[in-house]
């Protein structure tokens, strides 16, 4: 892994390749999304962001043009390179600077926050938007169609579906990035941060005050406050997973928690993300991690 590594950071044009096949076959494995931004993030953090915009720039011109001629759908390429490739070099931009994962993961908010404030001040009817995206769209995948999202009352709530996933894959990837840098040049590195990641008690704030005016004027209704609390979840999952990681360090608590956490992200997520987002606004507030365990007499 460390000479991939090694080779991925130190050619341009290796990366370049490598990216361009990643999001190719991104198209039809989703996971692969991760691997093309993660590598792009892990050359923002070690070379800089000018070799990175160069990598990302050329490698979006191959992928583009393939699509193009293969499907017929450069509008949905380019966007997804857009909005996975250069937030995560931004989040790189602020890692090296601040040594703070906190930060990388609310550059990432914030650019979703953007994302969802921007489409509801361009289109007043975002549920119109939304349907004729998805017909266009979902003439590409098998079986699917746009009667679901209708019949279920859950069109409404696409703009903060697709805000928190963007997300999600922009965290997953910076810190994967973040990873990948540790594990080669910087052992022991990435751990040290993530237990100590931790978001200023202004965010949370802020989202305290979101989540209550959703309740009282708003509660059930797909809009801007719902789209802003789907990404704050997102955000503060990742924050109770510092805590609970953290915790085994400071408290020992016992590693079969971070066992049973994870295998309930994937069995009941919805649940778990609410979970883990309760710890991390909690965290915020009151520091778990810097208690430390209480020695016996």
């Amino acid at each position: 892994m460390n000479k991939l590594i090694s080779i991925v950071t130190q050619g341009k044009l290796i990366a370049i390749l490598i990216v361009s096949l990643t999001n190719v076959v991104a198209f039809f494995a989703p996971f692969f999304a991760l691997v093309s931004g993660s590598i792009i993030g892990l050359i923002a953090l070690r070379k800089g962001t000018n070799d990175a915009m160069i990598v990302f720039a050329l490698s979006a011109i191959p992928v583009t043009v393939m699509i193009q001629e293969e499907f017929g759908r450069p509008a949905i390429a380019l966007p997804l390179l857009l909005f996975l490739s250069l937030p995560i070099i931004l989040s790189a931009l602020l890692l090296n600077k601040t040594q703070s994962q906190g930060v990388a993961i609310l550059t990432a908010t914030a650019v979703s926050a953007l994302f969802v404030i921007t489409l509801r001040l361009l289109f007043q009817d975002i549920d119109l938007f939304w349907t004729e995206w998805l017909e266009k769209t979902v003439k590409y995948v098998k079986g699917a169609t746009v009667n679901g999202f209708s019949r279920e009352g859950s069109l409404q709530f696409v703009t903060g579906l697709a805000a928190s996933t963007m997300t999600l894959c922009m965290i997953l990837t910076i810190l994967i990035s973040r990873w990948l840098q540790s594990l080669a040049f910087n052992p022991g590195g990435f751990s040290k941060e993530f237990y100590a990641l931790r978001l200023p008690k202004a965010a949370a704030l802020i989202t305290l005050t979101i989540l209550t005016a959703y309740i009282s004027l708003t509660y059930g209704k797909g809009n801007l406050l719902s789209d802003l609390l789907m990404i704050a979840a997102i955000t503060y999952a990742f924050q109770g997973l510092a805590t609970l990681h953290g915790a085994t360090k400071t408290v020992e608590l016992p590693r079969m928690w971070l066992v049973i956490t994870y295998l309930s992200l994937f069995l009941l997520p919805r649940f778990s993300i609410a979970l883990l987002a309760f710890i991390g606004l909690a965290d915020s507030h009151f520091n778990f991690r810097s208690r430390k365990k209480v020695e016996s007499p």
